[in-house]
């Protein structure tokens, strides 16, 4: 079987394409979107599969890791921001809330006491996912996501002018720059940079916002099979960019991302790393 774009035609989809857009934009049941389509409730369920795992195949197509050129571009959107520099996405994780799972159901409970799937998204600054990374248990921590995931080694080889913002649940490198760790003893400068580097990274915030407010079903997930749940979960980043290609960026929605409040990352900075970051602060002066 051969998938081309997301507008092309499936000989063999009938309502399968429109019945799958409807599972993952609503919380219906089966039965009842079976009914509004006037299909089986079997028909539905295989609906939503074999479109799923059609996204999934031709997902490198809308979710791809910017080259040199497009860096540029990301660049000036996000300097245009705040005057942070050097920026060409921001990098954070959403719990997707599930049923309690019958397998280990401990590793996924997290800090809000929710069985969840963790997503971890790099957007570009106009909302668009550039890396997704999804799959790992709830009661996992963001920096531990991060370093299991390929995003880690494609980071290390930025150029020292390019980074990614975090928040201070990630680790403070060469390519990952995050803010100032607040103790009550920061200088004006640094509380700016913060606040900067803070507005400038919300648009990854902004990104699940969008996302978890146009395909609902996001918002808790009532099954069983992780694996389907992951393929779902990434679907639906993948749908998410071909519609932002297409209709451009609006929020369905606001976003509350406390569930994923974090503890501080605690491991020790390079020196470059501390030395890139003083830079960047005194950019923004």
């Amino acid at each position: 079987m051969q998938y081309g774009s997301l507008n092309a035609p499936y000989e063999w989809c009938g309502v399968e394409v429109p019945t799958r857009t409807r599972y993952i934009a609503t919380s219906e049941t089966y039965r009842s979107i079976s009914d509004r389509f006037g299909v089986t409730m079997s028909s539905t369920h295989r609906a939503v599969r074999r479109c799923t795992t059609a996204v999934v195949h031709i997902a490198d197509q809308y979710i791809c890791w910017p080259d040199e050129a497009k860096q540029a571009e990301i660049k000036n959107k996000f300097k245009a921001i705040k005057g942070l520099p050097g920026v060409i996405g921001a990098v954070d994780g959403t719990h997707i809330s599930i049923r309690k799972p019958t397998d280990h159901p401990q590793s996924y409970l997290n800090r809000k006491k929710d069985y969840s799937i963790i997503l971890q998204g790099v957007c570009d600054a106009d909302m668009t996912f550039i890396d997704v990374f999804v799959g790992w248990p709830g009661s996992v921590h963001d920096a531990r996501v991060y370093r299991n995931s390929p995003l880690e080694e494609k980071v290390s080889h930025l150029p020292i002018e390019s980074h990614l913002l975090g928040d201070g649940a990630y680790p403070l490198t060469n390519g990952l720059i995050t803010p100032y760790r607040d103790t009550g003893r920061l200088a004006n400068e640094e509380l700016k940079f913060n606040k900067v580097q803070s507005a400038t990274r919300n648009k990854i915030e902004c990104t699940f916002g969008m996302l978890k407010g146009k395909w609902r079903r996001l918002k808790y997930l009532d099954m069983l099979d992780i694996p389907c749940m992951v393929e779902l979960i990434f679907s639906c980043t993948v749908v998410h960019n071909f519609v932002i290609q297409r209709e451009g960026t609006h929020l369905d929605d606001e976003f509350d991302d406390e569930d994923n409040l974090q503890p501080p990352n605690l491991d020790v900075p390079t020196r470059l790393a501390f030395q890139k970051r003083d830079m960047l602060k005194m950019s923004i002066q």
